[in-house]
């Protein structure tokens, strides 16, 4: 007999303030990024062209994967530590650690906090 494992699936809003002047929405985000690689590979050709591009777009995409994953594992938390004995101090402390690292992944990426210019 097989047992399955649940499935969770969380919709994840991220409240990320930009600033107004740097603000752009992702269809342009999008868009300049793909002029950028045509342009270089107009330039170099295509097989000249940077290979940090490419790498840098697999990157993006890994990142997103990881992103729905933290999203899922949120949700096993939540239901794991609910079960026997209920949520208690050390699964905030599970929490806040996660939480620490990614504002640290956020200032990094944003340029805020200590990476602040």
């Amino acid at each position: 007999m097989t047992i399955q494992k649940p499935v969770y699936q969380l919709t994840m809003k991220l409240d990320i303030e930009i600033p107004e002047d740097e603000a752009q929405s992702s269809d342009d985000a999008k868009q300049k990024s793909d002029v950028s690689r045509k342009a270089l590979e107009l330039l170099y050709g295509k097989a000249g062209a940077p290979r940090w591009l490419e790498d840098y777009e697999a990157e993006q995409a890994r990142i997103q994967k990881i992103l729905k994953q933290i999203a899922t594992a949120l949700i096993v938390h939540d239901k794991m530590a609910s079960g026997q004995g209920g949520h208690h101090w050390g699964h905030v402390g599970d929490l806040r650690h996660a939480e620490s690292q990614l504002e640290e992944i956020r200032n990094r990426l944003m340029g805020t906090g200590e990476y602040a210019k």
